[in-house]
């Protein structure tokens, strides 16, 4: 009977143990989830693309910003092969960041091209960024 008992609430204690781990890991996604939500929503830039580069058959898609590098996602109508001006600025319009990077890219391709601005450049919340 100690036996049958014993292992009944070693059962008991080792489903508690995995259920409450399960809930507490689940917890911990949903903290870093959240977090990345509301940094991504507290930067709240905006993107530009100039008219010059949008009749030349350019498109962009999604963009991340980390640190000092922005990646965005191009997207070509027309094969392209030439530099592009990233220019960074802040909410009320003055300028803090430019960079140029080479762009190449065939028709009806897509793909990430990354602007790594000075290290001492951290992308501002509700910057503007134009790309021309």
């Amino acid at each position: 009977m100690k036996k049958i008992t014993a292992i009944l609430l070693a059962a008991i204690y080792l489903t508690s143990c995995h259920s409450t781990g399960k809930k507490v890991g689940e917890a911990g996604t949903e903290i870093v989830t959240s977090i990345k939500e509301g940094i991504d929503k507290n930067l709240e830039c905006t993107l530009e693309l100039s008219p010059a580069l949008q009749n030349k058959g350019m498109k962009t898609g999604k963009f991340i910003i980390k640190e000092d590098t922005l990646s965005v996602y191009f997207i070509f109508d027309n094969d392209i092969d030439q530099h592009v001006i990233a220019r960074l600025t802040d909410k009320d319009g003055k300028e803090y960041g430019r960079v140029s990077q080479a762009i190449t890219g065939k028709k009806a391709e897509a793909k990430f091209i990354d602007f790594v601005f000075d290290k001492r450049t951290d992308i501002e919340h509700k910057s503007k960024i134009v790309l021309e």
